[in-house]
C-alpha cells in the first residue's frame, strides 16, 4: 500500500520511527508465517530478527514494483529455508504455549484439538504456505509467487489443490463430512484455533474477518441453460405456475378475465435461478420463481402511455405512486428512494419509483419494490420484486483505504496510475459478481501465452478459454461496499471502471464498467 512505500522511503531518509511501526504492522503476521517451515514459535522470533537485520543492512534492494509485504515474506522465506539447510532435522511444534491453554479449551474439545493440528501438520508444507499467504494475509497469486518463486499460474492451482488436499484430510480424521459448504467456514476455524494457540491474536481476528470473496466457479452457459426434466421436477408444474400468475393478475387487475397465451420455463446459469414467464392475450406478463411460485415481475401493456398527455407534477406524482404502493399492502418500512421520468420512447409518459430498505442512511436496490406507473390514470405499468440476501456488514475500512486498494488492483491488471483522470468512492450495497475476478483470469492466460511463445513452446496448454459459452458465477450475495470509481484519460470515449471494496475485510466483491 502507499502508506507503507512512504513509510520506507521516511525510513530510507533516517527515519527509525518510521521503520519500526512498519515492523510492528507485521511483525505477528510474519512470524506465523515462519512457523510454518520451522514449527518453533522460539525459533520463529529468532528468524525474524535476522529479517529485519537483512533489511537495515540492504536498505536499497526493495523493489517498488512489489509491495512492502511481498518483500518482507519473501525475506522470511529466504531466511527461514536457510535456517532449514544448516538444522536439517525440523523441530518438531512443542507445546510451549501452555499459558494460553484456557483459550484453546474454549475453542475446541481436546480430542477434536489433536486431530485439527495433525491435519495441518501433515499438509505438505507449500500448501500450508499457499493457503496463509492467499487467503488470510490476501496476496494476489502474483505476489505469493514472487515469494514462493512459482508463476502466478502454478500458485492457483497450488491453491486448489490445497483445498482439496484440506477436505481430503478433514474427512479422513472425521472431522467434518463430506460436505465442501463446510470447507472455508472450518478452515477459518482452523487457522484462527492454531494462531490463537501461538498467541497471535491480531492474525487471528484478521483471518475471522476474511472468506467473503470465494473463487468463483466456471460453467458451461450453453449447456447449462437448457431446461432438462430434472429441473422440471424441482420446479413448481406449468398448470400449478399459471393458475399463482392468474390470482396474482386478478388482484392487479381487479379481477379482470384473464387468458394465458404462453407459459415458459427460462434458466438462468449466472446465478442458478429459474423462473416460469407466462404471457396473456391481454398483454399482460408475470414472472415467477419457479421453485416457490413467488412474484418477480408484472407487467401490463394493455394501455398506451404515449397517449396519454403527462400533466402531473413531480410532486403529485409522488403522492400517487405511494397511495399505490400502500394499496398494494407491501411493507412500510421501505422507503421511496428514486423517483423519475422512465423514457421507454421520446413520448412515454411512465414514471418509476424504488421502494428500497435503507440501512445506516443507504438505501439498499437489492432490497426493494419498484412501481412503473402511469401517473395520471393511476395504471400499474410494471412491479419488479428485488429481494437477495444481504448483510448489512460494518464499516472498518476507510474511504482513503479502499481507493489505495483500488489502485493497486487496476494497475496490477495493466491499468496505468499516470492515466487516472478522477476517482471517488461512495458507500453503497453492491451484489458481489466476477467483474474482476474474469479481467484476472484474462490477464492469466495471455501471460501464460506470452510465456509459451517467449519459451519457443508449441504445446500451449493449461491456459483459461476465452470462448464465450464459458463462464464465472459468485455466491449470491449484497454487502455494503465502498463502490470506487476510477475515470481515465481517454478522447476516444468514456473509459470509466467501478470496483467493489467490502467495507468491513478489505477484499474487492466485484465491479463493472462503463464505456
Amino acid at each position: 500500500m502507499e502508506e507503507d512505500k512512504k513509510l520506507y522511503k521516511e525510513f530510507l531518509n533516517g527515519n527509525e520511527e518510521a521503520f519500526n511501526k512498519l515492523i510492528n504492522k507485521y511483525k505477528n503476521n510474519i512470524i506465523y508465517f515462519i512457523t510454518r517451515y520451522v514449527k518453533h514459535k522460539e525459533i520463529a522470533e529468532d528468524i525474524f530478527q535476522d529479517v529485519i537485520m537483512y533489511i537495515l543492512e540492504n536498505k536499497e534492494k526493495y523493489n517498488p514494483k512489489y509491495s512492502l509485504k511481498t518483500y518482507f515474506y519473501t525475506i522470511a522465506k529466504s531466511k527461514s529455508l536457510n535456517y532449514l539447510k544448516k538444522n536439517k532435522k525440523q523441530e518438531r511444534l512443542e507445546d510451549t504455549y501452555k499459558d494460553e491453554k484456557l483459550v484453546e479449551d474454549i475453542i475446541f474439545s481436546n480430542e477434536r484439538k489433536e486431530k485439527i493440528i495433525k491435519v495441518i501438520n501433515n499438509m505438505p508444507r507449500d500448501y500450508q504456505i499457499v493457503i496463509y499467504l492467499t487467503k488470510i494475509e490476501g496476496l494476489s497469486y502474483k505476489e505469493t509467487g514472487k515469494i514462493m518463486e512459482k508463476t502466478p499460474s502454478q500458485i492457483k492451482t497450488l491453491a486448489h489443490n490445497s483445498k482439496k488436499k484440506l477436505k481430503e484430510l478433514l474427512v479422513k480424521e472425521k472431522v467434518i463430512e463430506v460436505n465442501k459448504n463446510k470447507i472455508i467456514r472450518l478452515l477459518l476455524v482452523i487457522f484462527t484455533s492454531i494462531i490463537v494457540m501461538s498467541g497471535i491474536v491480531y492474525a487471528g481476528v484478521t483471518i475471522y474477518k476474511k472468506y467473503i470473496w470465494k473463487e468463483p466457479e466456471k460453467f458451461n452457459y450453453t449447456e447449462e441453460k437448457e431446461v432438462t426434466s430434472e429441473d422440471r421436477k424441482n420446479a413448481l408444474d406449468e398448470e400449478e405456475a399459471k393458475n399463482i400468475a392468474i390470482e396474482i393478475i386478478k388482484k392487479l387487475k381487479n379481477n379482470e378475465e384473464i387468458t394465458i397465451k404462453k407459459a415458459e420455463l427460462i434458466k438462468y446459469p449466472d446465478d442458478k435461478e429459474m423462473e416460469w414467464f407466462i404471457q396473456t392475450n391481454e398483454q399482460i406478463s408475470v414472472n415467477l420463481d419457479a421453485y416457490t411460485g413467488e412474484l418477480i415481475s408484472y407487467s401490463d401493456n394493455s394501455i398506451d402511455d404515449t397517449k396519454i398527455a403527462s400533466t402531473m407534477s413531480k410532486e403529485n406524482v409522488e403522492k400517487t405512486i405511494k397511495e399505490m404502493y400502500q394499496n398494494l399492502g407491501y411493507p412500510d418500512e421501505y422507503t421511496l428512494t428514486n423517483l423519475q421520468k422512465y423514457a421507454v420512447t421520446d413520448d412515454t409518459n411512465l414514471w418509476q419509483g424504488d421502494f428500497c430498505k435503507v440501512y445506516d442512511g443507504i438505501a439498499n436496490e437489492y432490497e426493494c419494490i419498484r412501481l412503473t406507473i402511469i401517473p395520471e390514470i393511476k395504471h400499474l405499468w410494471g412491479l419488479n420484486i428485488f429481494n437477495t440476501k444481504t448483510e448489512n456488514n460494518p464499516i472498518e475500512i476507510s474511504k482513503d483505504e479502499a481507493i489505495e486498494i483500488v489502485k493497486a488492483k487496476s494497475i496490477s491488471l495493466g491499468r496505468d496510475e499516470n492515466n487516472i483522470k478522477n476517482i471517488t468512492a461512495e458507500l453503497k450495497f453492491e451484489k458481489m459478481n466476477t467483474f474482476v475476478y474474469s479481467q484476472e483470469v484474462y490477464e492469466e492466460s495471455i501471460n501464460s501465452i506470452s510465456n509459451n511463445v517467449s519459451n519457443n513452446n508449441d504445446n500451449i496448454t493449461n491456459i483459461q478459454s476465452t470462448d464465450n459459452t464459458y463462464g464465472y458465477r459468485t455466491e449470491n450475495l449484497v454487502r455494503k461496499v465502498w463502490r470506487v470509481e476510477i475515470e481515465y484519460n481517454n478522447d476516444l470515449f468514456k473509459d470509466l471502471e467501478a470496483y467493489f471494496v467490502d467495507c468491513t475485510t478489505g477484499e474487492i466483491l466485484g465491479g463493472d464498467a462503463i464505456k
